[in-house]
């Protein structure tokens, strides 16, 4: 058992890389295409209470191509990067499919001993926010461990927004022609000076209708301070958040970082007195 544990603890650091380019050697993995950023657990299923956590990467070329890395593998005191190369099938816009059941190799092209094939399937991108599958991990001898494989993605930061601002509002959100008012809804604003631009979290909000279930509808890329663009809310899953898909808006942003002003107009409604405003004071 202590082998398999072992073998186990292998396996909790799956991550997708790039796949290599046809004219580089095997040995040169480097990361081409876009990359998917989940924070995983591993959850061994003869050992239901074992948990592993792990980064895990998905990165797909133009050419459906994926590639995966398992991260800083801890096997028999050592540290270990893992490569794993395949294909993937497009199921939409910005969701994938893959399915893995092969051998990995090491950074230099070596295959690793030690575990056999890794089998398992994932839907990864942009849109799937979380995942919940099955996998197997079949050792050398046979042996055949199950688990599962849970994940949620990661947002990571472009270099240039290395110094984003993460700051707490509270404020007023009222609703015109709506029954909405609430004069204390949270939200997360994670302001990125570089690209002049913030990201909002309202948190458990209800912007359409009183009765309506409360949820975290999210805004992403918005700029401010810059007049009127269109933006999207979406929900956490990234699918629109239906009552309010798609809007026209603004947002004021005080140099000092402490208030917050945006005013939502429906693009799907005629009447411009269909809005909503929200006015809130940021720590």
């Amino acid at each position: 058992m202590k082998k398999v544990l072992l073998f186990a603890l292998a396996a909790m650091t799956l991550a997708f890389v790039a796949c290599d380019k046809k004219d580089k050697k095997k040995s040169e993995p480097e990361p081409e295409g876009k990359v998917y950023h989940y924070d995983a657990t591993l959850t061994l299923n003869d050992m239901a209470a074992t948990q592993y956590s792990f980064q895990l990467y998905f990165t797909v070329n133009d050419n459906n191509e994926v590639a995966m890395r398992w991260e800083n593998v801890k096997y028999e005191g050592k540290t270990f990067d893992l490569y794993y190369t395949g294909k993937c099938k497009k199921l939409e816009d910005e969701v994938y499919e893959m399915q893995v059941e092969d051998k990995f190799n090491l950074k230099d092209g070596t295959p690793f001993d030690g575990f056999g094939i890794v089998r398992a399937s994932f839907e990864f991108g942009d849109k799937v926010t979380w995942f919940s599958r099955d996998a197997h991990l079949i050792y050398d001898n046979g042996e055949n461990i199950m688990a599962w494989i849970d994940g949620k993605i990661v947002k990571d930061e472009d270099p240039e927004d290395k110094d984003a601002k993460v700051l707490n509002a509270t404020g007023e959100l009222r609703g015109v022609m709506f029954d909405v008012y609430n004069e204390n809804q949270q939200a997360v604003v994670t302001y990125h000076p570089n690209k002049n631009t913030i990201d909002v979290k309202f948190v458990k909000a209800q912007i359409v209708s009183t009765s309506e279930s409360p949820k975290d509808i999210y805004i992403y890329n918005m700029k401010v301070n810059a007049g009127e663009t269109h933006i999207n809310l979406v929900l956490e899953d990234g699918s629109p958040y239906a009552s309010f898909p798609k809007s026209y808006a603004y947002a004021i942003l005080d140099p000092n970082l402490t208030t917050l002003n945006m005013h939502f107009g429906n693009d799907s409604e005629s009447d411009t007195q269909v809005y909503f405003v929200y006015n809130a004071t940021l720590k």
